[in-house]
């Protein structure tokens, strides 16, 4: 292979759709797709870089199940460091224990990798694997590098690139965990005042009504508001568990009793049976038998999946079913929940895990996305989309905790599917 005339017919073609309005994400991972080709990869993916380490934004081949997942910065992942315009070449055994059980399993030998920088940032790092054990040729290694500086002026055009718009961090650890603190404080609060005003406003209104006018009203309309509080009440103390399992110091569990091996689908099929009858009646669950255990806390699945089914439910037609079905690979199983709603545009796919972004509908040529709107804009009183925009964000962090990863992406026949991803219990710690 050689960094010639056809990937850059090839890129071409790509700068064209991006010119043509086409979103930068999309654009991103027929690149990563063309790089697999083009050096004859068994797996390509672009890590990009986040304030504590990197996240996996686009993937092809057998990397593709990895999409979504974070990794932390650490000492010893040193080895997977490089320097602009220099690509760096590793065998499966000499990477880190996590990283190296998680390629070994897909029959991966070695790896090239180099930076993908613009005007002197660093904005992530791509990968190509391959099955064999290397050496790299030279054409493969040139490759790598040109389709990088590709990477890089594709993300000189925008459209939604980066993904991630890294905050300030402080310099010193002190300095970080106060600044944490002040973070887990604040979504507590602005959680506990937004999400709890709906239910307790209702509940109030149901007592004050059977409270002042018991005798004005006959025992029909007594039975049916008793009912409404029963209702209202489950739904808050429901809200009220999510919060507490989401919100802690500085990301630790509070609940339960931490990660356990459980079983997913049983977990799953009975949590499908506790949500509420409007999401309830929407849902169409197919699991199958002998799907593997998963290692995490039992107790957040529920709040994980009512989630996205909330989600699912607000985006979609009200006669459209919310599909909840399982996925496994060597290391790691976990569930989708899929819809056929307005979509989701593959630029908002991260930052629909940001807190306080909402998705709205509009037009875009002849079909609907879900667009960009924050609720510190006033999209929290938008009707027909209630919520201040959380609850994504809280499912990320639920999952990220336990050591597992969720993402989002567009429904090839229309909607948006979210994926849970877990370790599997019958994999080595770290493997997944």
């Amino acid at each position: 292979m050689s960094a010639g005339a056809s990937i850059y017919g090839e890129f071409a073609m790509l700068m064209e759709a991006i010119n043509d309005g086409a979103p930068g994400l999309f654009t991103l991972q027929r690149l990563v797709e063309l790089t697999e080709r083009e050096l004859g990869a068994v797996a390509v993916s672009f890590l990009e870089q986040v304030p504590d380490g990197s996240r996996v934004v686009a993937a092809s081949g057998r990397s593709t199940w990895s999409i979504g997942r974070h990794f932390v910065d650490r000492g010893d992942r040193s080895v997977l460091k490089t320097a602009p315009d220099r690509v760096m070449e590793l065998a499966a055994d000499q990477l880190p224990a996590d990283i190296a059980g998680i390629l070994s399993p897909r029959g991966i030998g070695s790896l090239i990798f180099t930076e993908v920088t613009l005007n002197g940032r660093m904005l992530g790092t791509l990968f190509a694997y391959f099955a064999g054990p290397g050496p790299s040729t030279p054409e493969q290694r040139g490759g790598l590098r040109a389709l990088a500086g590709l990477a890089a002026h594709l993300y000189s055009h925008g459209r939604g690139l980066p993904l991630h718009q890294p905050p300030v961090v402080p310099d010193s650890p002190d300095a970080l965990a106060v600044q944490r603190q002040e973070q887990t404080r604040d979504l507590f609060i602005t959680a506990t005042g937004h999400e709890l005003r709906t239910p307790v406003t209702v509940i109030k209104g149901y007592a004050d009504t059977l409270a002042d006018n018991w005798d004005l009203i006959d025992e029909k309309e007594r039975r049916e508001a008793a009912q409404r509080l029963k209702q209202r009440a489950a739904e808050l103390a429901r809200l009220v568990k999510r919060l507490l399992a989401a919100v802690g110091g500085d990301g630790s569990v509070m609940v339960g009793v931490g990660p356990m091996p459980f079983e997913l689908a049983e977990t799953l099929r009975s949590n499908v049976d506790e949500l509420p009858v409007e999401l309830r009646r929407r849902v169409r669950v197919s699991l199958p038998d002998g799907l593997p255990k998963a290692v995490g806390e039992r107790a957040t699945v529920a709040t994980v999946l009512s989630e996205l089914v909330t989600n699912a439910v607000k985006y979609s037609p009200g006669d459209s079913p919310v599909e909840v079905t399982a996925v496994a690979e060597p290391a790691s199983v976990g569930f989708q929940v899929a819809d056929r709603g307005v979509g989701i545009a593959p630029e908002h796919v991260e930052r629909a895990f940001e807190r306080f972004w909402q998705g709205e509908r509009f037009w875009q040529g002849e079909r609907f996305w879900q667009g960009e709107r924050s609720s510190q804009d006033g999209g929290r009183d938008r009707p027909g989309n209630p919520g201040v925009g959380l609850g994504l964000y809280l499912v990320r962090r639920i999952v990220e905790r336990q050591n597992g990863w969720v993402y989002l992406r567009p429904r090839e026949r229309g909607g948006t599917v979210a994926e849970v991803r877990l370790p599997r219990a019958d994999v080595g710690p770290g493997e997944a």
